[in-house]
C-alpha cells in the first residue's frame, strides 16, 4: 500500500514502484469464507485449510512487522469472497490516491465497495473508479517504475479497463502500456501478468520466457530490466 521515497514525505500512502522497500501494507486476515465447501467452483484445487492458512498470514506479517513494514488490517467481513485475501487486486495505489479496479472474476466483485470504505476509514483519497464494461486486476498491473505501468490484457483485465486506466494515469505523468496475455488453458485457468514475470529490482526480473510476447520483452530490454527465467 505504501513505498518508501528517496525523500521523507507525510502522506500515509503512495506506491508507484514493485521493489521499493514496504513502509505500510494492508493485510486481510483469511475468514471462514477461505475455506469453501466447493473448491472448483473457485478454480482451488482442493478446500483450504483455514487454520493453517491463518498461521501462514499471522506468520507473514510478523515478517512484515520485522521488516518495520506498518501492518493495516483489512476486517470487514467478506462471508461470500473467499478470494477476498487477495488485497492486492481490487485497488491500484498511486502518489495521488487509490484507483478503484472493476473485478473480471465474477465471484470477486463487491469487494471493491468493500476495499473503497477501508481506505476512507484510512483517510486514503480514491481518485476514479473503473465503471462500465472496464475491468482490471491488480494481478495485471505491473510499474516497470515509477512512471510506466505495464497492463495486462486478459480473461480479467479488458480494453476498456486499460483505456480508464489510461485516462485517469495520464493527469498524473504515468505512461501506461498493454501487454497482451496467452490463452494457457482459458478463462477457468487465467494468467494474471504477475504470473509471467516478477520484479525483483529495479533491473531484474524473474520470467517465464515462452509465454511473453515479443513485443513486451524487447520493452523490457529497452527499460534496461535484465531477464531471467527457465
Amino acid at each position: 500500500m505504501e513505498r518508501s521515497r528517496e525523500q521523507a514525505s507525510t502522506k500515509r500512502h503512495g506506491c508507484q514502484s514493485m521493489v521499493e522497500p514496504l513502509r505500510r501494507v494492508l493485510l486481510k486476515r483469511p475468514e471462514p469464507a477461505f475455506a469453501v465447501a466447493d473448491p472448483a467452483r473457485w478454480h482451488y484445487t482442493s478446500r483450504p485449510d483455514l487454520d493453517a492458512a491463518q498461521r501462514e498470514h499471522d506468520a507473514l506479517a510478523d515478517l512484515l512487522r520485522n521488516a518495520g513494514a506498518e501492518v493495516v488490517s483489512h476486517d470487514e467481513p467478506q462471508p461470500d469472497r473467499a478470494d477476498a485475501i487477495f488485497v492486492f487486486d481490487p485497488a491500484l495505489i498511486t502518489d495521488r490516491g487509490a484507483i478503484m479496479l472493476k473485478m473480471g472474476k465474477a465471484l470477486r466483485r463487491g469487494e471493491e465497495a468493500a476495499m473503497a470504505r477501508r481506505f476512507e476509514a484510512l483517510g486514503i483519497p480514491i481518485t476514479t473508479a473503473l465503471h462500465g464494461e472496464a475491468q482490471a486486476e491488480g494481478g495485471d498491473l505491473l510499474w516497470l517504475d515509477r512512471h510506466t505501468l505495464a497492463v495486462g490484457l486478459g480473461f480479467r483485465t479488458n480494453a476498456e479497463g486499460l483505456r480508464q486506466l489510461r485516462e485517469a494515469l495520464e493527469i498524473e505523468g504515468i505512461s501506461v502500456i498493454g501487454v497482451e496475455l496467452p490463452c494457457f488453458s482459458g478463462p477457468d485457468a487465467c494468467l494474471h501478468l504477475l504470473s509471467l514475470l516478477s520484479l525483483v529490482d529495479h533491473d531484474l526480473a524473474v520470467v517465464y520466457p515462452p509465454w511473453l510476447s515479443v513485443p513486451f520483452w524487447q520493452l523490457l530490454q529497452r527499460q534496461g530490466i535484465q531477464s531471467h527465467g527457465g
